[in-house]
């Protein structure tokens, strides 16, 4: 009989969290892209502050590039890292 492993609670969590973040991410990213002046999310007023930022004329005249960074930064990592926690390949050492 194989003995469970401890590690078990610690691989829920962890699947638990990359998974609300990944896909609240890839939310996040949809409602950018649908939307990408923000007002539908309330995000209208915060574009003028983007405005001191490098660049702010080429990337942040509204949130699509945002949205493609949170997508990159967050929702992929995050998506990646709960596939291989469901898959236990032989990448996840635990």
């Amino acid at each position: 009989m194989k003995q469970p492993s401890r590690f078990q609670p610690t691989r829920r969590a962890l699947l638990f969290w990359t998974l609300f973040i990944g896909l609240g991410a890839v939310a996040g990213t949809c409602m950018m892209l649908l939307d990408p002046m923000g007002k539908a999310m309330g995000m209208d007023a915060m574009l003028p502050y983007f405005q001191v930022l490098p660049f702010a004329k080429i990337l942040f005249q509204d949130l699509t590039f945002s949205g493609i960074a949170l997508l990159i930064v967050n929702g992929l990592p995050n998506l990646t890292a709960a596939a291989l926690l469901l898959a236990k390949s032989i990448w996840v050492q635990f």
